[in-house]
């Protein structure tokens, strides 16, 4: 409870400040109340190791890296964004929005007290390993099946040599696009809950997990491969939180120790390594030693030159450009829901998302590059475009609210379903601080929904008799 009040508090003092124009100490309490609300959900969640606290993280990361280069007159945003900066107007609204996710946990915590911290562990009985091993595998399978066909569809190799930008966008464009990292995100989150399960029923880390670690990478290769030459971050980072919290799932990371350390290092070198390798033309090939290479590394180090400072530039051109447009009243969450139909069932035409709006009218040059081309854009601004100023923390209440529900997951009877629809949620842990509500929460969750649906029946047809049952409690299946 401490760390919330302090949150909340440093937030109202963060939002002052802002107001009054003073951004630097602005900057430093949004910080600081970013880092005393990961504290109060690493109490109340499970450890560091949860959805809330890398939520927050990604929060934090995603608010503060732009006003913190223009603070410090880095100049490392990207050129899109040209409007005179107004870090006060910003960081008022992140410090709004800080204090409703901490309003709406604290909400959430209170009417639904966390689950016991054993509470997964003493299930762990009820779940089949083996059923668990052979779904993730035939869901790998699946996943890569999905991606040869897209890759086929799109123009195959010949496509993949004009980067990341043109594919992606090729697929995007594709008629049944088949969703091929949704249902890897699954198959990742049914290995890494084996490998948890094998590790707390051995008490360390078990050696024959390792051929079906092979067997599941071999699998998974044909998305794998063309992942790692595109270097896709986002998907990547994707797998990476899967795997690692699925594989911490009977023993919470509530420390901050050495090899959180090392894997924080790791993910944030990822971003200027992606950074640099990208910007090589690929006609010229991959070379690490070019001096264009170590200048992108070098500048890529500044996290706001890249996605991390798209929420802070985006906010900023809109409230400079378009600021007194009227509000939209929720209608850019109500137009979200388009995107879980199939364009084919739509009468007419879908209705435009607000991410691509708002870059057609402030950057229209990303469009003709590609259908999916963008700066990127921020849920904070979507707030603001519906609801205004103090619509922004009302929203993330309710954001605060659904985050305390999926925490509640944890504790949930079904074990399996419940780990695993977790586990495939993760992702929107990073990726919905850059989109729009639609293309983050909507299109991957009904996308995921019926994935899981699969994975529900492979793993109870796959189910060994007298398995998957709760002890004392037969006839509920996980």
């Amino acid at each position: 409870m401490r760390p919330a009040i302090v949150a909340l508090a440093l937030s109202g003092f963060a939002a002052a400040t802002a107001a009054a124009d003073l951004a630097a100490v602005a900057l430093l309490s949004v910080g600081l109340a970013c880092v005393a609300a990961l504290l109060f959900a690493k109490e109340n969640a499970a450890g560091y190791s949860s959805f809330a606290a890398i939520f927050l993280v990604f929060f934090g990361l995603y608010g503060v890296s732009g006003p913190l280069d223009d603070v410090l007159g880095l100049g490392g945003l990207i050129p899109s964004f040209v409007a005179a900066r107004r870090t006060d107007a910003f960081l008022l609204h992140l410090a709004l929005a800080l204090a409703g996710l901490v309003g709406g946990l604290l909400l959430a915590w209170s009417l639904a007290p966390r689950p016991p911290r054993a509470a997964a562990a003493e299930r762990e009985g009820s779940v089949d390993a083996h059923a668990l091993l052979l779904a993730a595998l035939a869901l790998a399978a699946l996943a890569s099946a999905f991606e040869i066909v897209n890759f086929v569809r799109v123009g195959g190799v010949e496509t993949l040599r004009l980067g990341k930008a043109v594919y992606q966008g090729r697929v995007a464009d594709l008629r049944l696009t088949l969703p091929s990292y949704v249902v890897s995100y699954v198959a990742v989150a049914a290995f890494s809950l084996f490998v948890a399960l094998s590790r707390h029923r051995a008490g360390r880390l078990d050696r024959r997990v390792v051929v079906p670690g092979a067997a599941f990478a071999g699998l998974l290769a044909p998305l794998l491969v063309p992942t790692l030459m595109l270097t896709r971050r986002s998907e990547i980072i994707a797998w990476i939180l899967i795997a690692f919290v699925g594989t911490m799932w009977f023993h919470p990371v509530r420390r901050i120790g050495s090899g959180l350390v090392v894997l924080a290092i790791g993910a944030y070198l990822l971003v200027p390594v992606v950074r640099a390798t990208r910007s090589s033309p690929p006609e010229a090939g991959l070379d690490l030693g070019s001096e264009r290479w170590r200048q992108e590394f070098v500048r890529g180090l500044n996290p706001a030159a890249d996605e991390f400072g798209s929420p802070y530039g985006n906010f900023n051109e809109y409230y400079v450009e378009l600021r007194d447009e009227p509000l939209r009243w929720g209608r850019t969450y109500v137009d979200g829901l388009a995107v879980a139909v199939p364009g084919f069932l739509w009468p007419g035409r879908k209705p435009p998302q607000i991410d691509y709006e708002i870059r057609d009218r402030l950057y229209p040059g990303y469009g003709a590059d590609s259908s999916i081309a963008s700066p990127g854009f921020s849920p904070l601004l979507e707030a603001y475009i519906n609801f205004g100023t103090w619509g922004v923390p009302a929203v993330y209440v309710v954001i605060g609210l659904a985050i305390g529900f999926i925490e509640r997951l944890r504790a949930a009877r079904r074990v399996v379903a419940a780990a695993i629809l977790y586990l495939s949620v993760l992702p929107m842990a990073q990726t919905f601080h850059r989109s729009a509500f639609g293309p983050a929460v909507i299109s991957v969750g009904a996308m995921l929904a019926a994935v899981l649906v699969i994975f529900l029946a492979l793993y109870h047809l796959l189910r060994r008799p007298g398995r998957g049952l709760r002890p004392g409690r037969a006839g509920h299946p996980t």
